[in-house]
């Protein structure tokens, strides 16, 4: 609170404006300052040796890194899967992070964008097959390329953003194809005490979404209004149904680094998305 709090929030304005190009004249001050009386107290709660964090295993959102990052913590995404012997991308210290990104191939590494996004991989590390199952690893190569089963895009400057999973895409009735997670991390971000967001639609008409936290409907009723303006018309969600408990490992619906088992979810709420297309079609008639 007090001359903190305000010195805390001119800092974190001063960085976002620095992130969009806009800094003014006095934001080089309030960084400064925040640095020397809040972060480097910040750093050394953490840990007095600590330089920097690397994150790999899951998507890290851009908010996250960001944070970190203005506190002056670098923080190095890396990107790979077990079949890849690990990681096959990697941000370098010693040049500038482009956050949401998860950096450069390693050397000897090649990666390329296949079809429907999806990610190639190819070279030394690349596994040689799974355990008794033939069939799975010729459908897991494509002329000497591994097919990651993710889907990413790479920048001018051979920088690797991951955007979603080739098996997560919703293919609505009207033939649309719909990424889940740009949209539910922005439900995410949104609405106040989500713990997790799935979107749903697969073969249906139009977009709904499981919540799972101790949410208000009208806080839900409000972020989806605002979302849906943003949004093209296929993209939009016309339902949703709050989950008071949220998804967990010990309920089979993660997996054991904490990742959604997105088609177990769906199978085993079964009942409350037909609920929701129900609803929404009965209030499409009264009107």
């Amino acid at each position: 609170g007090g001359l903190i709090q305000k010195l805390f929030d001119a800092a974190v304005a001063a960085w976002a404006r620095k992130q969009s190009g806009q800094s003014t004249a006095m934001d080089a001050l309030w960084l400064k300052l925040a640095g020397a009386i809040l972060f480097a107290k910040v750093r050394a709660k953490i840990s007095p040796n600590l330089r920097s964090l690397i994150c790999g295993s899951a998507p890290l959102s851009k908010e996250t890194q960001l944070f970190f990052e203005m506190m002056g913590i670098s923080v190095l995404q890396v990107y790979g899967l077990t079949e890849t012997t690990a990681i096959c991308t990697m941000d370098k210290p010693s040049r500038p992070r482009k956050p949401g990104y998860v950096g450069l191939a390693i050397s000897g590494i090649e990666m390329k964008v296949g079809a429907r996004n999806e990610i190639l991989v190819r070279g030394p590390h690349i596994f040689s097959g799974y355990w008794g199952r033939p069939e799975e690893t010729a459908a897991s190569m494509q002329q000497g390329w591994f097919r990651t089963g993710d889907q990413g895009e790479v920048d001018v400057d051979g920088n690797w953003r991951i955007i979603g999973r080739v098996k997560s895409v919703i293919v609505l009735s009207s033939g649309h194809n719909v990424e889940p997670d740009a949209i539910e991390e922005k439900l995410q971000n949104m609405i106040n005490a989500v713990e997790q967001v799935v979107l749903v639609g697969h073969e249906k008409p139009y977009l709904t979404v499981l919540l799972t936290g101790t949410l208000e409907d009208q806080d839900v009723e409000r972020c989806l209004e605002v979302i849906n303006d943003s949004l093209p018309h296929y993209k939009r969600i016309r339902g949703y149904h709050v989950r008071g408990e949220p998804f967990s490992i010990e309920d089979g619906f993660l997996t054991a680094n904490g990742k959604l088992k997105r088609q177990l979810v769906l199978q085993e709420h079964k009942e409350q998305i037909e609920a929701m297309y129900a609803s929404q079609t009965s209030a499409t008639a009264r009107k």
